[in-house]
């Protein structure tokens, strides 16, 4: 049986680190795709077909919505509107999703601002 050489053996060392690197850039995530008239919320790189809770928490209230993963490992769902005190412009809020088999990622929206009423 013949040996590698020294150019294959570095070739696959790199093949190796290279996926190594790409399982490390494939953990769940998540992010809010909109707010108005209600929250919105995407993820990605959930295991296939995974059921994955999502939790929304304000300062006032606390929602949860269990969803399907698809077969690509992606969630959509709306998790309907901010209470009624929520304060676009100075209230934070967040999002916890949390797949069966323990995958989590999370997503906090910081208001940006509003700017000062016209006089």
């Amino acid at each position: 049986m013949r040996r590698l050489g020294p150019v294959a053996a570095l070739v696959l060392a790199g093949t190796a680190a290279l996926t190594a690197n790409a399982a490390v850039s494939t953990r769940p995530s998540v992010r809010v795709v909109t707010i108005d008239p209600a929250v919105a919320v995407a993820g990605t790189h959930f295991r296939a077909r995974e059921r994955v809770r999502l939790t929304l928490t304000t300062d006032s209230t606390t929602r949860s919505r269990w969803v399907q993963a698809s077969g690509r490992g992606a969630i959509t769902a709306g998790l309907g509107p901010l209470p009624q005190e929520f304060d676009r412009c100075s209230d934070d809020f967040t999002v916890l999703a949390r797949g069966r088999s323990g995958d989590r990622a999370t997503v906090k929206y910081i208001p940006r601002g509003c700017p000062p009423p016209d006089d």
